[in-house]
C-alpha cells in the first residue's frame, strides 16, 4: 500500500501503523520521496545524547532507500522535547522536510518560524485521522505500546513449561532417527498444515520448533516464506514461539523475525531481536535480523535471495 503524506499531522496520523505501536520517548525518521512515505525507522530518545552516532545511523538508511528527505519526530510527554530537537536540527546533514515535537496530544513544528503553528501546539487524534482509517482498512497492524508487541515473543506461560517440555523431550526422541531427508519432508509438510486455517496442534507447533533447531532444516521454513503470505508465516510462527520451550527457543524467534519483516512489521523484527539478545545472542539469524533492523533493508530485497535460499534449502 502507498501512503501519501501531505501535512504534518498525516505522518502523525499515519506512524504508528507504519511501526506497528504508539511510539513512546521515541525518535522516528520518516524518509520520504516525492512526499510519498519510503520506510520509516524508530529509535529510543536517548539517541539525540549522541549526534554522530544519529548522523551515522540516519546515513546509513538514507543510503539504503535512496533517499536524503526525511521529516524527524520526537515523541515524548515531556516539554523539554521541544528544545531538545530544535538543537538538533542544525547538525543533521539531511534535507529536513520538518521536525515536529509530538507529545501526548499536541504537536508542535520546531522549524516553524512563524505564524504557522500556535504557541501551544496543535491538537491531534490519531483515531480518527483518515489516513490512519486507511492504514486499518489496508490491515496495517497497531498496539497500543511496543510492550504488547514484545509479549508476543516471551514464550509459554510459565504453568505450561513442564508440560511443553515433556512434549518437545518426546519429539526429540521421536526424530532421533530419522534422515535429513525426512526431517527437510516433514518441516515442509508441517509448515504447510501449519498456514492452514485452524494452525498447528500443540504437538505439529512444538514438533517444528524442534525441527528447526538444525539450522539446515529451519531455512526449509524460511525458505517457504513469500511476502504475499507474510501475514500466514506471523500467525504460524507466532504461534509456535507461545509453545517452545527451552533450548528451542531460538530458530522459531528467528523465522518469527523474518516473517515480520517480510510483514512490513519492524515493530515485531525488533522485539524477536531484543529476546534473541536476551536468550541466544550468539544465534546464526540474529546478525542478519540486526542488519536488516539498522539498515531498514526493504521487504522487496527478499526477492533477491529468495531463489539462492530455496536451492540450498532444497
Amino acid at each position: 500500500m502507498v501512503l501519501s503524506a501531505r501535512e504534518p499531522a498525516d505522518l502523525i496520523g499515519v506512524v504508528p501503523y507504519l511501526l506497528g505501536f504508539h511510539p513512546t520517548e521515541s525518535l522516528v525518521a520518516v524518509f520520504l520521496r516525492q512526499r510519498r512515505v519510503e520506510v520509516t525507522a524508530r529509535m529510543d530518545l536517548v539517541a539525540t545524547e549522541s549526534v554522530d552516532g544519529l548522523i551515522a545511523h540516519l546515513e546509513l538508511v538514507s543510503q539504503r532507500v535512496g533517499t536524503r528527505t526525511l521529516v524527524l519526530l520526537g515523541y515524548s510527554a515531556e516539554e523539554k522535547i521541544r528544545q531538545t530537537l530544535t538543537d538538533l536540527g542544525p547538525a543533521l546533514p539531511f534535507d529536513l522536510v520538518d521536525i515536529l515535537a509530538v507529545g501526548p496530544h499536541r504537536w508542535w513544528s520546531v522549524l516553524c518560524d512563524g505564524d504557522c503553528c500556535p504557541s501551544e501546539g496543535t491538537p491531534y487524534d490519531i483515531g480518527s485521522h483518515l489516513l490512519a482509517a486507511e492504514a486499518v482498512l489496508a490491515g496495517m497492524p497497531t498496539a497500543s505500546a511496543r510492550d504488547e508487541i514484545a509479549a508476543l515473543t516471551a514464550g509459554p506461560e510459565p504453568d505450561e513449561m513442564d508440560r511443553l517440555t515433556r512434549m518437545s523431550d518426546a519429539c526429540e526422541a521421536r526424530l532421533a532417527g530419522a534422515s535429513h531427508r525426512r526431517r527437510r519432508q516433514r518441516m515442509r509438510r508441517g509448515v504447510q498444515r501449519g498456514l492452514g486455517a485452524s494452525g498447528p496442534s500443540d504437538l505439529e507447533a512444538i514438533e517444528l520448533a524442534v525441527l528447526a533447531a538444525e539450522v539446515a532444516i529451519r531455512d526449509v521454513a524460511w525458505a517457504m516464506m513469500t511476502r504475499e503470505e507474510a501475514d500466514s508465516h506471523v500467525a504460524l510462527w507466532r504461534h509456535v514461539v507461545a509453545l517452545t520451550p527451552a533450548p528451542y527457543e531460538p530458530a522459531p524467534l528467528g523465522l518469527l523475525a523474518m516473517a515480520g519483516w517480510l510483514s512490513g512489521n519492524g515493530a515485531l523484527l525488533n522485539c524477536c531481536i531484543d529476546r534473541l539478545e536476551e536468550i541466544a545472542p550468539d544465534y546464526s539469524l540474529l546478525s542478519l535480523c540486526r542488519d536488516i533492523s539498522e539498515s531498514a533493508v526493504p521487504p522487496s530485497c527478499f526477492d533477491e535471495l529468495s531463489g539462492d535460499l530455496r536451492a540450498l534449502a532444497g
